[in-house]
């Protein structure tokens, strides 16, 4: 005996729902995907769907994650390290602050990414000197790189 046709379980293809599960937070992967399967009909649908939800879940996510303290703590560091507080301009002769400002906006930017994609069981402080040392790791990273390059 045949399964009756409205039984039979309808999936995206694999590759879509890889790709789709990487996007997708960790914290609230099962409960997003469960959501977009039951809406599947087809594989360009599911891909709308997710693209149009996506978004919303990182913000979600960022909401529940971020500390705004503890985000000023990383990109006050990755804005000195970047030649924010140096008293001197800039070779082109614009104040030394706007240099560090992009850098910075990066490095909180990446850090908010992180926090809302991170899954930790156990926060250890191994992550957290990392999440320090990043900063100061690309700078000196990019003084030894310009030093290497020789002048202009």
């Amino acid at each position: 005996m045949e399964p009756e046709p409205s039984k039979l379980e309808v999936r995206p293809p694999a590759l879509v729902d890889a790709v789709i599960r990487l996007l997708i937070p960790p914290a609230c992967r099962e409960h997003v995907l469960g959501d977009l399967w039951e809406r599947y009909t087809s594989p360009r649908q599911y891909v709308v769907d997710a693209l149009m939800t996506l978004p919303f879940v990182i913000w979600s996510q960022i909401r529940r994650t971020s500390d705004p303290l503890l985000l000023a703590m990383q990109v006050l560091p990755a804005f000195v390290f970047f030649g924010g507080l140096a008293g001197k301009p800039g070779a082109d002769g614009g104040p030394a602050w706007l240099r560090a400002v992009i850098p910075a906006i990066a490095v909180a930017v990446a850090m908010v990414l992180r926090d809302a994609y991170y899954w930790p069981k156990y926060p250890s402080s191994r992550q957290a000197a990392l999440d320090a040392g990043l900063p100061l790791h690309r700078r000196l990273h990019r003084k030894g790189y310009s030093r290497w390059r020789g002048p202009n």
